[in-house]
């Protein structure tokens, strides 16, 4: 088989610049179909990384969302729970009152259903007080003396619930151990009251 030299001559020609192969392989220019994947390879790359940074920049400037911060209670709502707590402390010390004066003044026998009589309206003054001081705005200083307050509160609630089925020969106990948690319910009161700023006389 005979070569025509203008053939091989023509091979061995280097191509255009534009075109120009990275290799000479064999006697022929190769690579230039490799060359221009490589190119497009790279392009993407390029063109990808510039997208994230992009991206990162924006999302590093851009203002985020944020939750607006909580604020506490203002003035005029604290004033407002503080009025509020105090006027239904007035009512249920006052219930308490006329409560021992009627247990002290007993010259008969006791009996469930007389110191129900006597016992109901003290503890109906003490579901409202329980009502008003857990929804009342104070200040975050009130927390502790409004949740020892509330203990004792719910603790006396308990006791007047079990005096109906308290038996007649139980029943002096059960006055004296309502007697002391009233007591102790008022401590508390009184305590929540100088931490309200208002001292009780």
């Amino acid at each position: 088989m005979q070569i025509d030299a203008d053939t091989v001559s023509a091979e061995m020609e280097p191509p255009p610049r534009h075109q120009r192969p990275i290799e000479l392989r064999h006697g022929r220019w190769i690579g230039a179909g490799r060359q221009t994947r490589n190119r497009v390879a790279v392009a993407l790359v390029l063109a990808l990384g510039l997208g994230v940074l992009v991206w990162a920049l924006i999302d590093g400037v851009s203002p985020t969302t944020k939750s607006p911060a909580s604020s506490g209670p203002t003035p005029a709502a604290v004033a407002a729970g503080v009025k509020d707590v105090l006027r239904a402390t007035n009512v249920v010390t006052t219930a308490g009152t006329t409560m021992s004066v009627a247990m002290a003044g007993l010259h008969t026998l006791p009996t469930v259903v007389l110191v129900s009589a006597i016992v109901q309206p003290y503890g109906a003054a003490l579901q409202r007080y329980e009502t008003t001081l857990g929804r009342a705005t104070l200040g975050t200083s009130a927390a502790p003396w409004r949740a020892s307050v509330v203990a004792q509160a719910q603790r006396l609630s308990q006791s007047l619930a079990t005096l109906p089925t308290t038996p007649s020969a139980q029943l002096g106990g059960w006055i004296s151990s309502y007697e002391l948690e009233t007591a102790e319910l008022q401590s508390a009161i009184e305590a929540l009251e100088s931490a309200l700023g208002h001292h009780s006389s």
